[in-house]
């Protein structure tokens, strides 16, 4: 391998690293015509705004990318999961924002001080896009509002194609992951750069803020373009906001719009400048963002970089699979035309990275993407998506059993297949049938499978039919619940049987088992399948184990007892049921309420801010409190939380 694609492969392999800073090249072209985009802001608001495009006469549309961002405040009390109500509405058409659709997922201030969670979305509107439109609507979600601190952020990017326009090439470079300070992204293995020309640089974020000392320096190659944000903006446009970046470069040269100048500095909200005077190395470069002060790096998140510029390289056409979804445990062949050499990163779930047609085989959902060399210097970059269905699974089984040595035994099957409903149920690799019940089973395992409507199958389920017979399995589990890890002891009871076979959730355990520890929360199914001499005639006996999470307690620090239906008591948030004694005491030490006794799972009102003595509401102030947790009574085992647990705080009433 050439040693500027080994440098990309390090760069790009960094993109899907769990934790640090990291990028990924998601998009790269050549061709003869233009490249155009404009982003929309709507910071906590919901208003319908516009992207202001411009597109040359005569164009044909090559690609178009609606790229949008969905952060969230955890520090509320509100349920803060990205859920699957969320929505846009780009020119008319609906498009739902959900885990599915997500491109990638980052927490922007990392594992250390989660104070907003992010999602980044890419959705491919290439058919959408007229060329004869230089304006396109967006709603953002109308559930998001400041209250519960949800923020969107969109960016329209369109490529058109032209044969009477000069040459251009096109970057898209996403960030994963962004939790520093100060972000670097190393430009590496560029199409060489005509550096004679201009040279676009954009970007678009939404968090880079004009309030106290804050803002970013942007730096190429260590070259400052100016401070976008920051306190020299406060006075005029306070707030955190993200810049627009609209542009629009052909025939070598770049464009600003919507009051954008496309010079070297950038300043305000403006995120585009012509950096050809600061690249010396045509095939690489460094960008910087810098915040300029320790208030809060959530002034830094940059989501999407765009670079435009002319280049020795010839333009060629290349062929590349349509992103897709699969079934779990499917093999896909993916094949790519028109190139000499293929860097597929990551190469996790496929067959090989370096050739034009590997075989996907991975159990969940993949972001690839596949660099296509021409020459030694010249590639092109496309990304695919393949979003993996996962198998569809039983959710219960009944039988009845069998006469030994007589095949009169049933089994009833029930699949957990959310909105998807059963197409067919086979026993055995036997034909398929509609029906659920099938009669006529001799007595011992058999290995039923159904095919869901999105005709993805479920994993080939043992199911065990039992027998009229005397021998008895049955066994003993201590504990049988507890929180995790959950440790539980085993002790085989059967009577008349001398072959065993243990099963943990159906896979087998052999046919001596003492002991496991469980490491997740859930519930487990253990089953002891036991005989005497024919297996045909065995009898089974299933025990199912709790392990549960440890304790986890929301406690207020304020609440407002004015009868207006919001945040009228003190709460109680528990992950499981406990038992609860806690004691408010005012400035001087006296208790004025007290609460004794178990409480469930979730938000428990204890206290409606009422002195225990008078009856009377109390005044506004600054209250303390104590509260000890031990295990609630439905619980004969407590697992592994410590305890009593206890706690203490203050919490301010306000009327």
């Amino acid at each position: 391998m050439k040693p500027l694609k080994i440098a990309l492969l390090a760069l790009c392999l960094l993109a899907f690293v769990p934790f640090g800073r990291t990028q990924l090249t998601f998009h790269q072209d050549i061709f003869n015509g233009g490249v155009t985009g404009d982003g929309f802001d709507p910071v906590n608001l919901n208003p319908p705004g516009t992207f202001d495009i411009y597109i040359e006469p005569g164009s044909t549309i090559r690609k178009a990318y609606l790229f949008s961002t969905l952060s969230k405040n955890i520090q509320t009390q509100l349920d803060f999961s990205f859920d699957d109500n969320r929505e846009i509405i780009f020119n008319g058409t609906l498009i739902k924002l959900n885990n599915q659709v997500a491109f990638t997922s980052f927490n922007s201030l990392g594992p250390t001080l989660p104070f907003t969670l992010e999602k980044l979305f890419c959705f491919d509107v290439t058919q959408q896009i007229d060329p004869n439109q230089q304006s396109y609507s967006i709603l953002p979600p109308q559930n998001q509002s400041l209250l519960e601190s949800l923020f969107s952020v969109f960016y329209l990017w369109v490529s058109y194609e032209n044969p009477n326009l000069g040459q251009v090439c096109a970057n898209i470079t996403l960030n994963t992951q962004n939790s520093e300070t100060i972000v670097n992204y190393p430009y590496t293995n560029l199409n060489p750069i005509n550096l004679t020309n201009d040279v676009g640089f954009a970007f678009n974020s939404w968090g880079l803020c004009d309030v106290f000392q804050d803002g970013s320096y942007v730096s190429v190659n260590n070259n400052v373009l100016g401070l976008v944000g920051g306190d020299e903006d406060y006075l005029t446009e306070p707030g955190c906001a993200g810049v627009r970046g609209a542009f629009y470069y052909q025939d070598s040269a770049l464009y600003g719009l919507d009051n954008d100048v496309a010079n070297t500095v950038m300043d305000s909200v403006d995120a585009l400048a012509n950096i050809a005077s600061y690249i010396t190395d045509p095939f690489n470069f460094d960008v910087k963002f810098e915040y300029q002060s320790s208030f809060s790096t959530t002034s830094n998140p940059v989501f999407e970089l765009f670079l435009t510029y002319t280049s020795t390289c010839e333009p060629f056409n290349v062929s590349t699979p349509n992103d897709t979804t699969v079934c779990e445990g499917s093999q896909v062949p993916l094949q790519v035309t028109g190139g000499q050499q293929y860097e597929w990163l990551p190469a996790t779930g496929l067959s090989c990275t370096d050739c034009p047609n590997p075989i996907f085989s991975a159990d969940s959902s993949m972001n690839y993407t596949v660099r296509i060399w021409n020459n030694d210097t010249c590639s092109v970059v496309r990304p695919l998506q393949i979003k993996v269905r996962p198998k569809p699974v039983w959710s219960a089984v009944t039988t009845t059993p069998s006469e030994c040595g007589i095949n009169s035994g049933t089994a009833t099957l029930s699949a957990l297949l959310g909105v998807n409903s059963v197409l067919n149920y086979s026993v055995d690799g036997g034909a398929p049938q509609n029906a659920n019940t099938f009669n006529g089973l001799s007595a011992g395992g058999h290995t039923f499978q159904f095919i869901d409507t999105n005709n993805c199958a479920s994993k080939d389920t043992l199911i065990l039919v039992s027998e009229v017979n005397n021998t008895v399995a049955q066994f003993t589990a201590n504990p049988n619940t507890g929180g995790v890890p959950l440790n539980v002891q085993f002790n085989n009871t059967s009577t008349f049987a001398s072959n065993y076979v243990w099963f943990i959730n159906q896979e087998p355990q052999g046919s001596t088992f003492t002991e496991t520890t469980f490491y997740d929360a859930g519930s487990n199914t253990i089953s002891l399948v036991a005989w005497q001499y024919d297996p045909t005639c065995a009898d089974t006996f299933l025990l199912t184990i709790i392990a549960y999470d440890s304790l986890v307690v929301q406690l207020p620090n304020v609440f407002t007892p004015n009868n207006d239906g919001e945040n009228d008591a003190f709460t109680i948030n528990t992950n499981i049921p406990v038992k609860c004694v806690i004691q408010f005491f005012n400035r001087w030490g006296n208790i004025i309420h007290q609460f004794d006794g178990d409480i469930p799972k979730g938000i428990t009102p204890i206290w409606n801010g009422t002195d225990q003595t008078s009856q009377s509401l109390i005044s506004d102030g600054t209250y303390f409190y104590t509260v000890s947790f031990t295990a609630h009574s439905s619980f004969s085992n407590a697992g592994n939380i410590p305890f009593p647990i206890v706690k203490s705080g203050f919490v301010q009433v306000i009327r």
